[in-house]
């Protein structure tokens, strides 16, 4: 319910000094960021954290907002795509990074990817050798990690 002065019941509360955390004041849709902007059919999130601004020094953004015509936190006038600011995606190995949907996408060709113009480049991550190295009670031929038989 919105009152004659355009305030909500939860706005007027705050305005008397009231204190409600900022989701409850908010709602969960304004609260969490990825709620926040309009979304279209193709919702496609760009990385604007710091290892993704470095690589391009943030040219990858203004490039992905032009290649789908789209601004940022901006939908499309026919929905078909939405373009979302993200502080960090976690491909900060791989910059400049972005999700189209729930695809990951990253590397020098990111633009192209998203334009559809290049194939999706999804990077192993770059684990150190002796991650891959399993650690167990024992293995196939007997032996324990600490005796002599330890084979890594």
């Amino acid at each position: 319910m919105v009152t004659a002065d355009r305030r909500s019941p939860v706005e007027a509360l705050l305005l008397r000094g009231g204190a409600l955390p900022a989701a409850a004041a908010h709602g969960a849709r304004t609260y969490f960021a990825d709620q926040r902007v309009p979304r279209g059919e193709r919702h496609v999130r760009v990385c604007t954290g710091t290892g993704c601004f470095a690589a391009t020094g943030g040219r990858h953004v203004a490039d992905a907002e032009a290649a789908l015509a789209v601004g940022i936190d901006r939908c499309a006038a026919d929905g078909s795509v939405s373009l979302q600011a993200a502080h960090c995606l976690g491909y900060c190995y791989a910059s400049p990074a972005a999700l189209d949907d729930d695809a990951p996408r990253a590397g020098t060709t990111l633009v192209e990817q998203l334009a559809h113009r290049s194939e999706r480049v999804d990077p192993p991550v770059p684990w150190p050798r002796w991650a891959h190295r399993s650690c167990s009670a024992g293995s196939s031929d007997g032996s324990r990690p600490g005796s002599s038989g330890r084979r890594w």
